[in-house]
């Protein structure tokens, strides 16, 4: 749906879910986004965010920060540190006037807030730009529905300031670019769409609860507990090979490999599509800053890709 907001044309969500604590905001929510036909529905905590939002993804959240003690991070934190719920546009409903330290922390992990009570039209307005602006930044994240690099940051420095300990798997398809020259683009997304599914039923099943990122094209992180790594990652590796065989050809199936032929105008068998996966883990090694686990996780993968296969490297060298 396409409304103009501040003289420029910006697309609405399908459904705004809405964990709003106050009766009287939450009807206001309602009777506002309903005026231009956005359906609206009101949930009571986290865990019914998630379970509405896997039923529409056409989504955007509208949550109030006023529940905790006059404007607290709490709720807002814990959704955007879920990764099925992160990659969505949120508008926060704050008190009337908030100190900047506040507004500072907002910032981190809210894409709009908007002060109660607000002025007519204030509210889908900035819902609009939210999902406006995420459209355009996260071209990825509208393929996939994932979270993309500035939350797994995020969500990595919580993990290393933890007591959990973490793996940072970075996943990547192997001969994806000659299946995109042999099978075309469409095709390609396809893939891509078929990983991130496979690493949300793979994600389902762990505790603590992982996160999972897209950084774009056909690059993934998983992040997870250290010993739930090496399993979540065959299970993901081995249930995309399952799953994408429809993709191919019959005959490209029953061979295991598939036809490109380059500029020269020859022909050679290309194995299909597999994923490999690099592996940073905190066994080993301390890291002081995000970006030495991601160097390592790319190390790793670099090896990983190596083999002719599927391959999982995990890194276990000591410095």
């Amino acid at each position: 749906m396409t409304r103009s907001a501040g003289g420029t044309e910006s697309t609405l969500p399908g459904t705004v879910l809405c964990l709003v604590d106050d009766d009287v905001a939450a009807e206001a929510v309602h009777r506002e986004l309903a005026a231009v036909g956005v359906r609206v529905r009101r949930v009571g905590d986290v865990q019914q965010l998630v379970q509405e939002s896997a039923r529409d993804r056409s989504t955007a959240l509208v949550i109030d920060s006023t529940h905790d003690h006059g404007g607290g991070l709490t709720r807002v934190r814990g959704v955007r540190g879920d990764f099925k719920l992160a990659g969505l546009p949120l508008v926060v409903l704050t008190p009337p006037e908030l100190p900047v330290s506040f507004l500072a922390a907002l910032g981190d992990v809210a894409d709009d807030y908007l002060p109660m009570p607000w002025a007519p039209g204030a509210l889908w307005t900035r819902l609009a730009w939210a999902a406006l602006r995420n459209a355009e930044f996260s071209p990825m994240a509208a393929l996939t529905g994932l979270p993309g690099l500035m939350r797994l940051g995020q969500e990595l420095d919580r993990w290393m300031e933890s007591d959990e300990t973490f793996a940072y798997c970075r996943l990547d398809l192997d001969r994806f670019e000659a299946f995109n020259q042999a099978y075309g683009y469409p095709l390609g997304d396809e893939l891509i769409q078929t990983l991130a599914a496979t690493l949300r039923r793979v994600a389902a099943d762990l505790s603590p609860a992982p996160f999972v990122a897209h950084l774009g094209g056909d690059d993934f992180v998983l992040l997870c507990a250290r010993d739930d790594a090496r399993p979540a990652c065959r299970d993901a590796a081995d249930m995309f090979a399952t799953d994408t065989l429809q993709h191919y050809a019959d005959a490209d199936r029953e061979r295991g490999t598939f036809e490109l032929t380059d500029r020269r105008g020859v022909v050679s068998q290309v194995p299909l599509v597999t994923v490999s996966v690099g592996v940073a883990t905190d066994e080993y090694r301390t890291y002081t800053d995000r970006r030495q686990v991601a160097a390592v996780a790319g190390e790793m993968l670099a090896f990983a890709k190596k083999g002719a296969t599927a391959n999982i490297a995990v890194d276990r060298r000591h410095s």
